[in-house]
């Protein structure tokens, strides 16, 4: 199992704050939930995922929904442990689309 963390930043998208934040929710229902400000608030929803893979489907959910997919993608980082914990994270997605996600993120070729 791998512990996996979305990090939701509500101040990106003030409009859809609600929406996004019941959206992410019902996906990630049992997820154990933290927030705080740090540059800005955010809210972090913790929970285990078998896989990167699979922590993304789940997230995936919100990604592609018509209601707030583009609020969700435009406020949420998402982070799984990697070999070595969280001494060694994965990032499996980031608003800022110029960074660079970890391989095991990127849809098959």
């Amino acid at each position: 199992m791998r512990s996996v963390c979305v990090q939701f930043q509500p101040n990106r998208v003030i409009a859809d704050e609600a929406r996004v934040r019941e959206a992410l929710r019902e996906a990630l229902a049992g997820a154990e939930i933290d927030t705080g400000e740090e540059d800005g608030r955010y809210e972090n929803f913790h929970f285990e995922a078998a896989s990167p893979e699979d922590a993304l489907s789940k997230v995936q959910v919100v990604f592609d929904s018509p209601n707030v997919g583009r609020a969700a993608r435009a406020s949420c980082i998402v982070t799984c442990q990697g070999e070595n914990g969280w001494d060694d994270y994965l990032l499996l997605y980031h608003y800022d689309r110029t960074l660079i996600v970890d391989p095991a993120a990127r849809p098959a070729e």
